[in-house]
């Protein structure tokens, strides 16, 4: 009995043995997708921080264009408004000068006349003079 006794904790404790082996297998794998999920996390923890830092330089230069746009819009906004100023003074002063502008066809033809009839006076008086 003590040997068939023996033959079975011998049995049971190569079971324990083989049943240890095989945890000790797992908990090197579990070690070993522990390491691979760390150094993922810290690939992942790097690529967060450059984009954090691209995030922060695109900021950067959104203030840079926002201050441009700004100068722009004033230095144009004076231009525009002064161009209006200006586009204004002159609608006036065409204004003032149609009235005269629409005289021009008569007065063309009064000066008409008026040449037509200096040139007959003239050929008249050419003609008084040399009959004298």
């Amino acid at each position: 009995m003590n040997d068939e006794l023996g033959k079975l904790i011998l049995n049971e404790l190569k079971s324990l043995n083989n049943r240890f082996d095989k945890l000790e297998d797992k908990v090197e794998n579990v070690t070993e997708e522990v390491a691979n999920l760390n150094q993922k996390f810290t690939n992942l923890n790097q690529k967060f921080t450059n984009l954090n830092q691209e995030v922060t330089n695109l900021k950067q230069e959104l203030a840079v264009i926002k201050r441009s746009v700004i100068l722009i819009e004033n230095d144009h906004g004076k231009k525009i408004g002064a161009l209006f100023d200006g586009y204004q003074l002159l609608s006036e002063k065409i204004d003032r000068m149609m009235p005269l502008v629409e005289k021009i066809p008569q007065m063309q033809d009064d000066i008409s006349i008026i040449k037509s009839v200096v040139t007959r006076h003239a050929g008249i008086f050419n003609a008084m003079r040399a009959a004298m």
